[in-house]
């Protein structure tokens, strides 16, 4: 078989394999800490960028995301008045965070 034939023959089969496939990104999921002092109010989340944050724990209690979820309430109601509480969120490193706290004035 030419050379040239089996380079067609190689890409055909290459797109019907990879046909219906998805490709999942790699990155580096890194990790930051909010702490706050609980005050009787929930904290809201915006996720920014869909898909990039995976994870949010409160003092290692771990929230279940839906991949549709652009906002999200972290409920606190479990802690005591005046508890401590700190807030790790898992996320895909960007140059952007990809979410923000909405009131982060709540845990002061």
């Amino acid at each position: 078989m030419k050379k040239s034939n089996r380079l067609i023959l190689f890409f055909i089969l290459l797109s019907i394999t990879s046909f219906g496939q998805t490709t999942t990104e790699r990155c580096n999921q890194i990790s930051t800490l909010t702490k706050g002092v609980y005050q009787s109010k929930n904290i809201f989340i915006e996720v920014l960028e869909v898909n990039r944050v995976f994870t949010v724990s409160v003092n290692n209690k771990v929230f279940t995301l839906k991949p549709t979820d652009k906002t999200f309430e972290i409920n606190l109601s479990d802690l005591k008045p005046a508890a401590p509480y700190e807030i790790k969120i898992t996320y895909c490193e960007s140059r952007v965070l990809p979410y923000r706290i909405l009131n982060p004035e709540v845990g002061k």
